[in-house]
């Protein structure tokens, strides 16, 4: 990191809750919200400089978001949904996909019951169930439902609205393990300005990702940051800088790229080196206490 792009000390605390959850929310660190507003010049300065991530300052929604997509996504870094009591376990694929939808129909009306949330969310996936595009989502038993699937399914959307109030874009008027468990009502409500700056992406309509093998869905999902997918494999020999401005221009682009990913994988993946392996972790041992007195004594003492 050069010294030219180091942060104002009253900067770096802000730097570092954005690096690790993407996000600044005035209510919670007010602090360190109006710090990063008043900063935002050279906030935004250096996670472009240094990292090729945005930083948007969404005043409106007493939000800044620090936009760090990328295409090689952590697999063990997952969403994890908390409950009281209990341990943190990963976000299942229909939690994901009800907390979207949700999204959805916040955006529609912005307060909502618990059990009118519940019922919209059902309609939409009874839509488009029979083209397989949602799963079935039914949440009344009856007709070839079970009280278990229908109970299943409610936990399924509080689930989803535990991971949407973790991170800001909802609030709610009663505890959630509470409506999960009583099968009580509550109020849920959500920021417009939030939900527009809850994704990262362009749609998938507008990404063609239907026409697209699943295992390039996340490489096109970040093609409007820093570009990953047009650059040289690690076993390509890197092209003669005295041939041509247009291939020095290309290799300064690509420098710039393996440099970002590299200072990603720092910043990032602590416990990965910038090659993308594992690094393996430090273990500390206490040392007999022989070996510590010995290791202290100063050289050439020895010892009685």
């Amino acid at each position: 990191m050069r010294h030219d792009t180091l942060l104002h000390p009253d900067l770096a605390e802000g730097a570092r809750v954005l690096i690790a959850k993407g996000r600044l929310l005035a209510e919670r660190e007010p602090e360190l919200y109006r710090s990063a507003t008043r900063g935002r010049i050279e906030l935004t300065r250096f996670f472009y400089t240094e990292l090729g991530w945005t930083l948007e300052v969404l005043e409106a929604a007493d939000m800044i978001r620090l936009r760090k997509r990328r295409e090689d996504v952590p697999s063990a870094r997952g969403l994890r949904i908390r409950r009281e009591g209990q341990d943190p376990v990963p976000a299942s694929r229909l939690v994901l996909l009800l907390s979207a939808l949700a999204c959805e129909q916040l955006w529609r009306r912005p307060r909502m019951t618990l059990n009118d949330l519940l019922q919209s969310v059902a309609q939409v996936c009874a839509a488009d169930s029979e083209n397989s595009l949602l799963p079935r989502f039914p949440v009344v038993p009856g007709d070839g439902v079970s009280k278990q699937e229908a109970h299943r399914n409610r936990h399924s959307l509080v689930d989803a609205l535990r991971l949407l109030q973790a991170d800001g874009t909802i609030a709610v008027d009663r505890s959630l393990d509470q409506a999960a468990g009583d099968g009580g009502d509550a109020v849920v409500s959500a920021s417009r300005d939030r939900l527009t700056a809850k994704f990262s992406s362009l749609s998938p309509s507008l990404l063609n990702l239907a026409q697209l093998p699943p295992h390039r869905h996340a490489q096109v999902l970040a093609t409007d940051r820093i570009t990953e997918d047009d650059e040289l494999p690690d076993n390509q020999a890197e092209p003669d800088l005295t041939e041509a401005p247009e291939i020095r221009r290309a290799v300064r682009g690509e420098t710039t790229r393996r440099r970002f990913r590299a200072m990603r994988r720092l910043v990032d993946d602590p416990g990965t080196d910038p090659g993308g392996r594992r690094l393996p972790a430090v273990v500390h041992r206490p040392q007999p206490r022989a070996h510590r007195a010995a290791r202290a004594r100063p050289s050439g003492h020895r010892a009685p």
